[in-house]
C-alpha cells in the first residue's frame, strides 16, 4: 500500500536495456530520477551501463532545454534536477525527462565525450618505502 506521502511520481518500466526508472519527488525544487535499484546492480557492467546511461540522458536532457530547468546534478545512478515551480509543474517536467528517456535506447555503442589525464605513477620507490616503514612505526605499528 502506498502511503500519501510517497515521493515517487512515476516510474518507468524496465526494457530489455535498461531497468526500471523512479522519479522521486526530492524537496520543492527538485525532481530524483533513479535508474534500477540498488538490487538490481549485480555486476560491474549494471553499474557502469547505469552510470553511462545517467551522462547520457543529462545531455539530452541539456539539449531539450525543457523551460523551467535550472540545474541537472548527475550522481553514480540518479540524476537530481532543480527546477522552478513557478515555471513548470513537476509532474510535466518528470514527463518530459521521460520522453527524453524513452528516446534513448541501448547504449553499448554509445559515444560519451571524455578527457584524456596522464598522471605518472610510481608504486615502489624509495620515498614511498620509506613513507611506510615510517606510518608503520610512527602511527599505526603492527600487534
Amino acid at each position: 500500500m502506498k502511503s500519501k506521502y510517497d515521493p515517487v511520481l512515476k516510474v518507468m518500466p524496465e526494457k530489455r536495456y535498461r531497468g526500471e526508472v523512479f522519479f522521486r519527488v526530492a524537496g520543492d525544487e527538485f525532481l530524483e530520477v533513479a535508474y534500477g535499484t540498488e538490487e538490481a546492480i549485480t555486476g560491474l557492467k549494471e553499474m557502469l551501463l547505469n552510470i553511462f546511461r545517467v551522462i547520457i540522458v543529462n545531455q539530452k536532457v541539456k539539449d531539450a532545454n525543457i523551460k523551467g530547468l535550472k540545474e541537472i546534478v548527475p550522481g553514480g545512478r540518479t540524476n537530481l534536477y532543480k527546477f522552478d515551480p513557478l515555471k513548470i509543474d513537476i509532474r510535466k517536467l518528470a514527463d518530459e525527462i521521460s520522453a527524453v528517456e524513452s528516446e534513448v535506447q541501448s547504449i553499448e555503442d554509445a559515444e560519451i565525450e571524455t578527457r584524456f589525464i596522464r598522471l605518472p605513477l610510481v608504486f615502489d620507490d624509495s620515498e614511498v618505502r620509506r613513507s611506510i616503514e615510517k606510518y608503520v612505526k610512527e602511527i599505526k605499528p603492527f600487534p
